[in-house]
């Protein structure tokens, strides 16, 4: 199991760490890759690992486990894909990019990730790693930058239980769509 997860974690591949591991064969490596390292498999040992993290004292130090954040990074592509599309701001448009999207939650667990296009707006992959939060954080607010936030999907999140604060990189210091602020001033903090 180990030696078929370094194969692809560093990209070396089967056939290559099969020569390079003592009495593993290419078919033993692959009959691992294909019973136990699939999508369903790595999103369980990845929920487990982000509870398991949340259960150890040491983690309450950062926080709670009920606040979260999401973006994506963005990475330039040689190869063909689906998800790929031109990134003028970084790469051109001759350059195709993809993106990946990550919810990391404030004990620094990172408990929803994916693969994205670079074209549309992030607002549906925020609400998608909210909702596929399969793990035993409860998420009660969400920040995430501009690109993440439309006004629909912000009451959305309102109606839900959900806090959304969502930091505009346009304005510095200021939010977005408080729903809980009656304009009276009652919120504003004085201290």
């Amino acid at each position: 199991l180990m030696a078929t997860i370094i194969s692809q974690a560093t990209n070396l591949g089967i056939v290559a760490m099969s020569a390079s591991v003592k009495g593993t064969t290419v078919d033993m490596l692959r009959h691992v890759l294909h019973e136990f390292i699939r999508e369903e498999t790595l999103a369980a040992a990845s929920t487990e690992i982000v509870n398991q993290h949340h259960l150890l004292p040491f983690s309450s130090v950062h926080g709670s486990g009920t606040v979260s954040s999401s973006d994506a990074q963005r990475f330039k592509i040689r190869a063909s894909s689906l998800l790929a599309s031109a990134y003028p701001r970084y790469y051109g448009y001759y350059e195709k990019a993809i993106g990946r999207y990550t919810h990391l939650s404030d004990q620094y667990a990172v408990f929803s990730t994916q693969a994205i296009s670079c074209g549309p707006r992030e607002a549906l992959y925020v609400l998608d790693g909210l909702l596929k939060n399969n793990t035993i954080l409860k998420i009660r607010q969400h920040t995430s930058d501009t690109h993440g936030y439309t006004e629909i999907f912000s009451r959305w999140l309102t109606e839900q239980g959900y806090g959304a604060h969502i930091v505009p990189t346009e304005f510095t210091g200021e939010t977005l769509d408080d729903p809980s602020d009656s304009g009276d001033g009652s919120n504003d903090d004085n201290s």
